[in-house]
């Protein structure tokens, strides 16, 4: 297990959030094979969660482009409160998705990052993985 702040950067993070890192995760590309043999590029969608709306309809317009897109789990369950272990394993597997992608995008909708998707972005950097930001995406169409 790796402790959050030898790759959280400057910021300040309770040591709650542990890590598994495997050796094997130098391989910077994954390629998932379908029954056709296609590959696809594997992205992990990160964000505020206040942005849920945005990162599904992103989701499925690059699934619909053919990337294998990952997504956070988002809160749909009504009057259910969450334990912090909960939330933990929620953020452990998130991190997961983030090893499991040749890329992270970044939706940063007017340009909003919080700390949360700060600490995703680090982890992705120290990992080699490419960082795409929402915002270059649609100025540059």
């Amino acid at each position: 297990m790796l402790d959050n702040s030898k790759f959280a950067g400057n910021y300040n993070i309770p040591n709650i959030i542990k890590i598994k890192v495997y050796k094997k995760m130098e391989r910077k590309m994954i390629n998932i094979e379908t029954y056709r043999g296609i590959e696809m590029k594997v992205i992990t969608l990160c964000g505020s969660l206040k942005f849920k709306k945005e990162m599904m309809k992103i989701a499925e317009k690059m699934a619909l482009e053919g990337y294998c897109i990952l997504t956070p789990v988002y809160p749909v369950l009504e009057n259910i409160k969450r334990t912090e272990g909960q939330l933990m394993k929620l953020k452990e597997a998130h991190f997961k998705r983030i090893e499991f992608s040749d890329a992270i995008l970044v939706v940063n909708v007017d340009n909003y990052i919080g700390n949360s998707t700060n600490l995703e972005i680090d982890y992705a950097k120290k990992l080699g993985k490419e960082i795409i930001y929402y915002t270059d995406l649609i100025e540059n169409k």
